[in-house]
């Protein structure tokens, strides 16, 4: 690799994203290179913009908001829930406008990732999202936007990082369309696909014209249950989402739309007129009958049922259902359990009943629970399953960075460790109270999210490890089982400090290259965070991915550089960053330019002349991106030409690498050397990142 031969230690640390410090300490100007392109960022880079300041006299330095590195550790026996893989939230996907955790009056999705970068329109529920994608894209389209999202989402990574973490238990969210099916007696469509395999969209029952899901393959759950079994975690199948709504939240699958499942009927068409609180018990009907027919490596994984998430949640106040009409559903659904082979099998019912469901859960919900099943049920497989967060404790136990909280997150950790045990002490016992000495209690949601306004919301690590560890110990101390609500949100990182419980370092994903902007937009030049939680300018703010970040690096060497990207955001971001440092690209004689480069649709080639060299910095982290990124390499290195292609890639998974040797050749590449980052850069280089030198093939692809 002659052209990297010529590199200084110090030029290659410039080029290596990960280890970039001082622009400045680089002793000469790079001697190969007089008009680069820093080029081929990842696409669905919108969703995970993160922030990197460059100070004037060019030394660059990371702005971590309390950077969450290993932050929650959890017991053994504890669980965690998979939100965001299928069953979709808006705020999940918020990007950096992130501001409230459960949407408001409009919805925050700005994207679903990695093969949707960008929705035209911020989307308020999964079945508003996949309803318009349909409208606007075809269906084939929407489809594999769907199934690109749930096929990296969630990795055998993720599953090893579990296990690793002491987590023993999976709750893994679902809707209703994974036993779609079960709606066939209403229409053909929902009887017209393979459910064990494919994936098809169907809509909803009673709001047929504005809703549409996309169904599970029941294959992939029985996939993830053989996987987790083989690494001794069991999984909680949890019906998340029902027909028409259950419940008042963008977890619903329908909102804005109102929750109408406990007093409507069907509407698709003139013959179906079903209850849809008996359409939503044939969903529960065909969970069951499906557990009881898996084969033995994948029961071996089941732990349990939740028939139904948050029942007629916000119902105390919003009175869209009847208290009586959700309590019979849930014992009648109940006794399809009851009489199931499920029991005898060892697998549980997890209850799930919410408080905000009851004007007076002591006395409606809780009594219902002690009448519906018998002492020996309540100790072997009924399990009461509660939800509790302080985010909206209206001043009793949320902690702000404003007045009006039970405490100020900048208070002293040894002041605020005292609330946070009194809360989470008076929690665990009055539930174990309410229940019961020997009824099995579980809490299957709980978070470290302080706030429901991300903004005001305690990011600081100490404190929020410390208010897990007070929830955490509270729980065992009173026999509840914990799980942490949630085990990743890549694309929500305004929310990420308080609801994630994945180790912060080293995650293993694109979306993990970034900080947790401040505010609700992205400006040129951004808000960093203070110590005290507050927003405040400081320097000039440049998106934090490591190719661009190693572009500015060689614009203040002299260096003539195109960056792209694809995104208004991102370009406005980029844009504005240039002209912050133009009078120092000035007088250094560098140039900066942005060009949008969006892989799928590349442009004429013959428009940006020749390059001497082409850089990318951990750009290929999905299988689904390497096909279209080393197009767009051969795209580069065609028309004009480049002398030299360098990238440094982390090997995430076998697939990826095997997939980027394949194509090399037929797209006219040829790979000149590959080099372990470690060989190159000591202690700053990593075992699985190594840096790869790429030239255009001198024969022509196919030619003998």
């Amino acid at each position: 690799m002659a052209m990297m031969e010529d590199c200084s230690s110090e030029e290659l640390e410039a080029l290596e994203g990960g280890v970039l410090k001082e622009v400045n300490s680089v002793s000469q100007p790079l001697r190969w290179a007089k008009r680069l392109t820093v080029a081929l960022i990842a696409v669905g880079s919108l969703c995970a913009v993160g922030y990197l300041g460059v100070r004037q006299s060019g030394t660059m330095e990371r702005m971590y908001d309390d950077a969450v590195t290993e932050l929650f550790t959890m017991p053994k026996g504890a669980g965690v829930n998979l939100g965001g893989w299928l069953v979709l939230e808006d705020w999940f996907f918020s990007g950096s406008s992130g501001s409230f955790v459960m949407s408001q009056k409009q919805g925050q999705g700005q994207c679903l990732p990695p093969r949707l970068s960008h929705a035209d329109e911020p989307w308020p529920s999964e079945g508003v999202l996949a309803h318009h994608l349909n409208a606007t894209k075809g269906q084939e389209e929407t489809l594999k936007i769907f199934e690109e999202h749930r096929k990296y989402f969630m990795t055998d990574f993720d599953l090893d990082q579990i296990a690793q973490n002491g987590i023993s238990t999976i709750r893994l969210p679902l809707t209703w369309a994974a036993f779609a099916d079960a709606l066939a007696p209403l229409d053909g469509i929902y009887s017209s696909y393979d459910p064990e395999r494919e994936s098809t969209l169907v809509p909803d029952p009673f709001y047929h014209d504005k809703v549409s899901l996309v169904t599970i393959p029941r294959e992939l759950l029985a996939k993830f249950l053989r996987k987790a079994a083989e690494k001794d975690l069991k999984v909680i199948f949890d019906l998340h989402s029902f027909p028409g709504g259950s419940q008042d939240g963008t977890y619903n699958s329908i909102w804005p739309n109102k929750p109408v499942f406990w007093r409507e009927h069907s509407k698709l068409n003139a013959s179906s007129h079903v209850l849809l609180s008996t359409v939503g018990r044939w969903v529960v009907q065909g969970l069951i009958s499906w557990v009881e027919q898996l084969d033995e490596k994948a029961k071996q994984g089941v732990q349990g049922l939740t028939l139904m998430n948050e029942p007629a949640h916000t119902n105390a106040w919003s009175h869209f259902a009847q208290e009586e009409d959700v309590l019979a559903w849930l014992a009648t659904t109940a006794e399809d359990f009851r009489n199931s082979k499920l029991p005898k099998e060892g697998v549980k019912l997890y209850v799930n009943i919410i408080e905000t469901a009851f004007s007076q859960f002591e006395h409606s919900a809780v009594p219902w629970f002690d009448k519906t099943f018998t002492k020996k049920e309540k100790e072997t497989w009924a399990v009461a399953d509660v939800h509790w967060y302080v985010a909206w404790s209206n001043g009793y136990c949320d902690g702000r960075t404003v007045e009006g909280g039970g405490f100020n997150c900048a208070s002293p950790l040894s002041e605020v460790q005292g609330k946070l045990r009194s809360c989470a002490v008076g929690a665990s016992q009055r539930l174990r109270r309410l229940f019961g000495p020997t009824a099995q209690v579980a809490v299957t949601e709980f978070s470290a999210g302080t706030f429901h306004m991300a903004r005001y919301a305690c990011h600081n690590s100490d404190l929020l490890r410390t208010f897990v560890a007070e929830e955490v110990n509270a729980f065992r101390s009173d026999q509840i089982q914990p799980f942490f609500w949630t085990w990743k949100m890549p694309f929500g990182p305004n929310f990420e400090a308080g609801q994630e419980t994945r180790p912060g370092s080293d995650r293993g994903g694109k979306a993990e290259a970034m900080s947790v902007a401040c505010g609700e937009r992205i400006d040129p030049v951004g808000p960093a965070v203070s110590e005290s939680g507050e927003c405040e300018t400081k320097g000039v703010v440049v998106p934090f991915w490591e190719s661009e970040i190693i572009g500015f690096g060689l614009a203040f060497l002299g260096h003539e550089v195109l960056l792209t990207d694809i995104g208004e955001e991102q370009a406005a971001a980029t844009q504005g960053n240039i002209a912050q440092n133009q009078a120092t690209l000035n007088a250094v004689g560098g140039r900066a330019q942005y060009g949008h480069l969006d892989w799928r649709t590349l442009p004429e080639r013959s428009r940006y002349g020749r390059f001497d060299m082409v850089l990318g910095s951990d750009v290929i982290w999905h299988e689904s991106l390497v096909e279209p990124f080393l197009q767009a390499v051969a795209w580069a290195t065609s028309g004009p030409g480049a002398e030299e292609v360098i990238l440094s890639h982390k090997a995430r998974d076998q697939e990826s690498i095997d997939l980027f040797h394949k194509m090399l050749g037929p797209l006219g590449l040829r790979l000149a050397k590959e080099v372990p980052s470690e060989e190159v850069l000591g202690e700053h280089g990593h075992p699985d990142v190594k840096l790869y030198h790429l030239q255009r093939a001198t024969t022509t692809p196919g030619a003998k």
